[in-house]
């Protein structure tokens, strides 16, 4: 087996993961509170704190509030996390066009 066949089987396979597995998986870890699937209509105070167990719960050092991470005062950091995402989703583009080509 080639890197090319590799990269297909795990797009294939990745293609039929659905988002139930994904919670399944995430609700097996335990760090996800005893909530059914997310209701859309809490508010962001709660889901804030829930977050906030959340992450609490993986014991991370250094761990920041979801409030600080989402409002970040300086400026130029959410510029640099701009252009990364930016760069990131060209990068993406790119990969997707050149699976293209080598799928022929």
């Amino acid at each position: 087996m080639d890197v090319l066949q590799a990269i297909r089987y795990i797009i294939s396979s990745w293609n039929e993961v659905t988002v139930e597995t994904i919670y399944n998986c995430w609700n097996h870890t335990g760090i996800l509170p005893d909530n059914e699937l997310l209701d859309d209509e809490t508010d962001d105070e709660t889901d804030d704190q829930m977050l906030n167990e959340i992450i609490r719960a993986l014991n991370l050092p250094n761990a920041m509030r979801v409030n600080e991470f989402l409002n970040i005062p300086e400026e130029e950091l959410y510029t640099k996390f701009l252009k990364m995402t930016k760069s990131l989703w060209n990068m993406w583009i790119f990969l997707k066009s050149l699976m293209k080509i080598l799928m022929i």
